[in-house]
């Protein structure tokens, strides 16, 4: 397809909280998106016990965090919630010692900066 293709079939949705809305004939809802997400990996993975290695695309990195934190696409959209993903980010999910589900870490880049310095003055941290 090219953008002028793309441009005649695309369904604007009628707000951004559509869940049931198809961008495109033949596309997924942001449900059935979501779904097929983790039921995925849910499906073929033991997330309580196994440790995982993710590469995936923002939206998918997004939908799993949702459901780890116990937030069906139902929830995310009444608490008109988001978590924003950046390229090439690590968040690290697990169990704490409460056995409660947790973030370690979220959208961490500070690997990225390594001996480049952090924020627009290039602060250098430095251990000693």
């Amino acid at each position: 397809m090219n953008k002028e293709t793309d441009k005649k079939i695309y369904y604007k949705p009628a707000s951004e909280q559509e869940l049931h809305h198809r961008n495109y004939p033949g596309g997924e809802t942001r449900t059935e998106f979501y779904e097929r997400n983790v039921q995925g990996l849910w499906g073929c993975a033991d997330v309580e016990r196994e440790n995982l290695l993710i590469v995936a695309h923002k939206g998918t990195l997004q939908n799993i965090i949702f459901k780890w934190l116990g937030m069906d696409m139902q929830q995310v959209v009444a608490c008109n919630y988001s978590v924003d993903i950046a390229p090439a980010s690590v968040t690290v999910l697990g169990v704490n010692k409460w056995h409660e589900h947790a973030i370690f870490r979220l959208n961490d880049v500070s690997h990225l900066n390594q001996g480049q310095g952090f924020g627009i003055f290039g602060f250098k941290y430095e251990k000693r």
